[in-house]
């Protein structure tokens, strides 16, 4: 009964006209919009106002909430400089998510870092494995995973230029989040490092970043 009334108000949410000033704020501010094909730009601006009506939200040190910030973070946390706590509230610096969202193809997003950290602590614990579907999604995930984060270390450790940074080698966690930022942000350099983690990704998230840049009216991928 809760899922079928939840489910409803869903879809009340979802059918609510899309003000044009939002969308003018998400083609503004968040670049992967503009790869988006039309029925997922339509399935986008639904999950946007579902998520504003239904997170609380709180400016910190006198910031005023404005729809800029809202839509801006909603449109990047359904495709993630903040702190994502197990039970707890999501802390994101806004200049930090600007930023990310305009500019992709730096392979830093703040928003899709923390809530990836989210996405990871639903099994109880922060240690890079997400829930996933089965037992043979979860050997595939392990393998590679603990494969991709090992070589980290050993790169870094090493004193070489690692394609996913120093940060990721923090720990399995740490690693799933920057992992998803660059599977988001520079899909094609991730697959070309890593087709193996950019694989078990995309299975995850069920989306194709690589694809999508080809249709990218509004950036070029470095």
């Amino acid at each position: 009964m809760f899922q079928w009334l939840s489910n409803l108000r869903h879809r009340k949410l979802a059918e609510m006209p899309f003000p044009a000033s939002w969308e003018e704020i998400v083609r503004s501010n968040v670049a992967h919009y503009c790869m988006l094909d039309t029925a997922e730009q339509t399935r986008l601006k639904a999950l946007i106002q579902i998520f504003l009506a239904e997170k609380h939200w709180e400016g910190c040190g006198g910031l005023e909430l404005t729809d800029e910030i809202r839509v801006t973070i909603s449109a990047q946390a359904y495709p993630i400089i903040g702190q994502a706590f197990q039970q707890g509230p999501l802390i994101l610096i806004w200049d930090a998510v600007l930023h990310s969202g305009r500019h992709p193809e730096q392979g830093h997003n703040v928003v899709y870092h923390e809530f990836a950290h989210k996405l990871d602590m639903l099994t109880g614990a922060a240690d890079g494995t997400p829930p996933l579907r089965d037992r043979n999604e979860y050997r595939d995930w392990v393998a590679v995973c603990s494969r991709e984060y090992l070589r980290l270390k050993s790169e870094v450790k090493a004193g070489k230029k690692s394609f996913l940074g120093t940060y990721g080698s923090t720990n399995e966690a740490e690693f799933f989040s920057v992992a998803t930022e660059e599977f988001f942000g520079r899909p094609l350099r991730l697959k070309e490092h890593s087709p193996d983690l950019y694989r078990v990704l995309k299975e995850y998230y069920r989306q194709d970043p690589a694809e999508r840049v080809g249709r990218n009216t509004c950036i070029k991928e470095e």
